[in-house]
């Protein structure tokens, strides 16, 4: 019998619940911020060329493929001159052969007023002659194609034996630097909150560490009222670090203003695996939640929490490293909100 009343006290020990966490807890608070304009835009070149050459034949030489850095006068494809050699030493051939004829009529004509018909035809001829013989010196100058500034080869549709005619597109060059634009929509609240000459931020798509000065140089609703709103912001891209239609992250600066909920910095969770988080209590409450939170720009020792949480919410801002969800917790102080960030996890 005493075996089996020690028996039921272990079992009893071993369902006993864990006891409450102690825990300090801060109020959300609200706060009306600068709320900069952010979104993803796509980047566009400064100017960009279709590059065609003056003259028709077959291509000996090309120098560029996509997406290589070119420096301006760069020699980027070169035409075969063999057949237009062919061609002028034909045209000055005949150009000599019509001079010639020229020189020939006019003596045999001179003084014969009836005969001018006959002159002028000759003329006629040897003007033409020669309009073909400048025509193929021309066309010989014309067989280096060259960069007409320093850009980056968004396409080539060329290649070596290529036959190419006059205005035929060979490449396509874009100027991306030292600056490039990108476009960027807006809504319709951030379209009018937005002025030519707000300053700028822009990243590589998901490399908030590189920051490219940058401002806006428009706004965009050519459209009419109904139209998608977009600003143009120029940037710095040395080097052209980012490329034609890459994705980039913009910030603007603007005199758009709300409402925000901040918390604690140090209330938030952060994983690797999961979108950052906080615990939330009830100071009459006995358990703790987990709410995953979407968070915006950080404010000294807050962070303002676009959506997760609401105005009347208590966050955890100490001893939430020894919480899971549901946990039995106790509130042993309730931290004002200007005081919580100096709660720290341990």
């Amino acid at each position: 019998m005493v075996a089996g009343l020690l028996t039921g006290c272990g079992r009893e020990a071993a369902e006993a619940p864990p006891a409450p966490v102690p825990v300090v807890v801060a109020p959300v608070r609200f706060e009306v911020l600068p709320r900069p304009v952010q979104g993803r835009g796509t980047v566009h070149p400064l100017r960009q060329a279709g590059l065609s050459l003056g003259a028709s034949g077959r291509l000996a030489q090309v120098n560029a493929i996509a997406g290589q850095r070119v420096d301006s006068g760069a020699v980027l494809a070169i035409l075969d001159k063999t057949a237009l050699a062919a061609d002028l030493s034909q045209a000055e051939f005949q150009l000599a052969e019509a001079r010639r004829s020229l020189d020939k009529a006019r003596k045999l004509y001179a003084g014969k007023p009836n005969r001018a018909a006959q002159l002028r035809k000759f003329e006629q001829e040897t003007a033409l002659c020669r309009e073909v013989a400048d025509g193929c010196r021309a066309a010989l100058k014309r067989t280096a194609l060259a960069a007409p500034f320093t850009g980056r080869m968004v396409s080539c549709f060329a290649a070596a034996g290529d036959s190419v005619t006059p205005g035929k597109i060979l490449m396509v060059l874009a100027q991306v630097e030292p600056q490039a634009r990108a476009w960027l929509p807006l809504s319709e609240k951030e379209y009018y909150h937005l002025e030519t000459g707000d300053s700028a931020v822009v990243s590589p798509a998901g490399q908030s560490s590189i920051r490219l000065r940058g401002r806006v140089v428009s706004r965009d609703r050519s459209g009419g009222l109904t139209a998608p709103c977009r600003a143009e912001v120029l940037f710095d891209n040395p080097g052209a670090l980012v490329t034609v239609g890459a994705s980039v992250d913009v910030e603007i600066a603007s005199t758009y203003e709300e409402k925000a909920l901040l918390i604690p910095l140090s209330a938030v969770i952060s994983s690797a695996e999961r979108p950052p988080s906080v615990f939330v209590a009830d100071p009459a409450s006995r358990f703790a939640q987990r709410r995953y939170l979407k968070l915006g720009s950080r404010r000294d020792r807050d962070v303002v929490v676009e959506e997760g949480l609401a105005g009347e919410d208590r966050v955890v801002v100490f001893g939430q490293d020894r919480l899971s969800d549901g946990a039995r917790i106790v509130v042993s102080e309730l931290a004002p909100a200007d005081k919580a960030g100096d709660f720290s996890r341990k």
